[in-house]
């Protein structure tokens, strides 16, 4: 049933893609709330914060695809994480410190979109490379898996965590995330034919 997680390759990236994705849902959920909070829950601040978390996807879904077609995808894929902790980090202390304004939140919410966007192909396209053809039945949906338990494990542990402490501990849940594994998360299970 678990096949393509026999592959120490594949659970590296299966591990660090979800770990990603949970920040970035923990991120993405602490953002609403910090813009809901000061706004007095305005829709069209909210609309916006949307606007700016999902236009990413839509401007750079091809651009992404590319991108991941023809560099590294391993090396692509720590980039764009490490750019989601820099994102992290930033958020956390602009948080902590009272010193983010409503622009920073739809900025720093952009330019997560943009890292998701970068990781979503990249992480797709890297589960050929580190499972041999044999177990790429069951890799893909066991990533797609991944991705979404993580989409509704997000908002259900940073709800309370939001609750009793606000938006920078939740920031700063997703900068305790474990970094991504490396160790071979680019490198081929075994050899592909072309």
């Amino acid at each position: 049933m678990f096949r393509a997680l026999r592959h120490r390759p594949f659970r590296l990236l299966w591990i660090a893609v979800i770990l990603g994705q949970l920040g970035y849902w923990v991120s993405s959920v602490a953002f609403q709330w910090e813009v809901a909070s000061r706004t007095g829950h305005d829709a069209l601040a909210l609309g916006f914060l949307y606007f700016c978390s999902f236009t990413p996807y839509l401007i750079l879904s091809l651009p992404a695809g590319m991108l991941a077609d023809s560099l590294d995808r391993g090396r692509l894929l720590v980039a764009a994480q490490v750019a989601a902790a820099a994102i992290a980090v930033t958020a956390t202390l602009l948080s902590a410190l009272a010193l983010m304004p409503i622009w920073a939140v739809m900025a720093l919410s952009f330019l997560a979109g943009c890292v998701i966007t970068v990781v979503s192909p990249t992480s797709h396209a890297l589960i050929a490379t580190v499972v041999p053809p044999e177990d790429l039945p069951n890799a893909v949906p066991l990533q797609s898996a991944g991705l979404n338990m993580a989409r509704i494990a997000a908002p259900a542990l940073v709800g309370p965590l939001l609750l009793v402490s606000g938006p920078t501990s939740a920031l700063g849940g997703y900068v305790a995330l474990p970094p991504p594994p490396s160790g071979g998360a680019g490198r081929p299970a075994a050899p592909v034919p072309p």
